[in-house]
């Protein structure tokens, strides 16, 4: 029984050994694996902020384009306001041209019709005072 147990207790020994070169092993690819989870975890809090800087930079952009937008359909109405009040001003001063020609056309009818009264009268009138005369 003796030489069963050294046999056993060797076993036992080598199971030992190879346990405790394991638990070495595997105690080293913890710290590895922690490590490098460490670093995951950084990596990971490095990109949550990124994602963050990107996320309000990007609602950024899009209320530039949005103003942008407003800016364009603000710009057109300004040109059709434009050419609308280019129209009225060219209707105005056609009005205002035809209204001063009327008026013209009024002032040279009046003169016409004074000059003619004015003949008559020329004429009329010298004619009733020689009359008188003879």
């Amino acid at each position: 029984m003796s030489l069963l147990r050294v046999k056993s207790l060797k076993n036992s020994q080598e199971r030992y050994n190879a346990n405790k070169l394991l638990l070495s092993k595997l105690t080293s690819e913890k710290e590895v694996l922690e490590t490098e989870l460490l670093t995951l975890k950084q990596e990971n809090t490095d990109l949550v902020i990124q994602s963050s800087k990107s996320k309000a930079e990007k609602e950024h952009i899009e209320q530039i384009y949005q103003d942008a937008l407003k800016l364009e359909h603000e710009n057109e109405k300004h040109i059709q306001e434009k050419l609308q009040l280019k129209t009225e001003l060219q209707l105005a001063e056609n009005n205002t041209q035809i209204q001063k020609d009327t008026s013209s056309r009024n002032w040279f009818i009046v003169g016409a019709i004074v000059l003619f009264f004015g003949m008559i009268i020329g004429f009329i009138i010298p004619g009733l005072l020689n009359r008188r005369r003879y």
